[in-house]
């Protein structure tokens, strides 16, 4: 099943998906209570919900932040500056560094990743050569 399917089978029970903190909200149009059937087939549905979380999510025009990537491609910058000579202290550097660490708290995907490229161009252009 993929997550356009399992939007519309939702749908056919009266169930939206919002997205309530970065999450996916399954929300019915029953209000509290639901019917014993669609419970039913909610349980059977729950495991597809977990699986497509993020197709879910960018169905409902969410742009979908993930730790662990962001997490390594600022590993990835780290290891550029790294390699670089120790140009890493360079104030440039250093200030599109803290803006990577803000884009990763405010949980912005395409930020982290504009700013890990702009710490890795700074670091080619600042790196140390070795003398000839």
């Amino acid at each position: 099943m993929t997550a356009a399917q399992l939007l519309d089978a939702l749908g056919g029970l009266g169930v939206t998906v919002a997205v309530c903190d970065g999450r996916p909200e399954l929300r019915s149009a029953f209000g509290g209570k639901l019917p014993e059937a669609v419970r039913a087939k909610l349980a059977e549905l729950m495991p597809h919900v977990r699986r497509h979380r993020d197709d879910l999510l960018a169905l409902c025009g969410v742009d979908v932040f993930d730790a662990a990537a962001a997490v390594r491609r600022m590993n990835r910058a780290d290891a550029v500056v790294a390699a670089a000579g120790g140009v890493g202290l360079h104030p440039e550097i250093q200030l599109a560094a803290e803006v990577v660490c803000e884009r990763y708290a405010a949980r912005d995907r395409a930020g982290v990743a504009e700013w890990c490229e702009q710490v890795e161009r700074l670091a080619r252009l600042y790196r140390k050569r070795e003398p000839q």
